[in-house]
């Protein structure tokens, strides 16, 4: 099949940016197991900052063994123009300068335990399709994808996932006044941290729009995604639980119980 190749529209703020993106999407469309680059993360919404790393992620076809991408990606690592980008971006980026990840677009909801945190089920369709711009397709893979999930997933899985997601958070909810029972004010913290994580999965699954993270921007995605400017502020006094204070834990509890039932629909 013909390639096609589009670079994404967010301007990035030098040249060498722009190369480094371009260089890994010519070294990866050589490979016959891959279908689509993908660019993703604050550079593909337009967000980065200039120490900000590239995210790539690597759409391959789904029976691709994984001993093969991995060696690919090791290809990839040990490359020229692996090494040049590095030269080049290694003094920007504080850490990792391009980080690449390997998905095969088969997204489907994972089994979760009652103490883990939220699954990243909506995470993965907002970052690899609601969210990616391509820099390189092979074939009509990522249109499918996209026909696929937007602008959401059908009504029956939003219901059973909206119900799944609200058990989970009323259940680390019912379990701080347990712990701040028997003295636990780390563990009830923790089980207030995981509900307020739960609420924003839902919120967004109520809302039908997918998230981006559960742990970043998330005022610019309460106010740029769902119209929600000032519940960030709350969210915020309430997981800001001041030297984990047994009485203002309980309250946070209460609040975001309170939010949960307000803003679900």
């Amino acid at each position: 099949m013909s390639k096609m190749k589009r670079m994404p529209s967010p301007p990035f703020e030098s040249s060498d940016r722009a190369g480094a993106a371009s260089a890994a999407a010519d070294f990866f469309s050589d490979a016959a197991i891959v279908d689509g680059v993908l660019l993703v993360g604050s550079w593909a919404r337009g967000h980065a900052g200039a120490a900000s790393d590239l995210d790539i992620a690597l759409l391959v076809r789904p029976e691709t063994d994984e001993a093969e991408w991995h060696e690919l990606v090791a290809a990839w690592e040990q490359s020229e123009p692996r090494i040049q980008a590095a030269k080049v971006l290694g003094p920007i980026v504080r850490y990792s300068d391009i980080d690449i990840c390997v998905i095969d677009g088969e997204f489907a909801p994972q089994p979760r335990g009652w103490t883990s945190s939220p699954d990243d089920f909506e995470l993965q369709l907002g970052n690899y399709v609601a969210y990616s711009l391509p820099l390189f397709e092979r074939g009509d893979r990522y249109r499918v994808l996209r026909d696929r999930w937007l602008p959401f997933y059908d009504d029956e899985l939003r219901r059973k996932r909206l119900e799944s997601v609200r058990t989970f958070c009323l259940n680390n909810l019912d379990h701080i006044r347990w712990s701040l029972e028997r003295g636990d004010r780390f563990h009830a913290f923790h089980r207030l941290y995981h509900a307020y994580q739960e609420f924003l999965q839902a919120l967004f699954i109520s809302r039908r729009t997918y998230p981006l993270s559960y742990d970043k921007w998330v005022a610019e995605q309460l106010d740029e995604f769902l119209g929600l400017p000032d519940l960030a502020s709350e969210l915020a006094r309430i997981v800001g639980v001041a030297q984990l204070d047994r009485t203002a834990l309980a309250a946070s509890a209460t609040e975001l119980h309170r939010l949960l039932e307000d803003h679900l629909e």
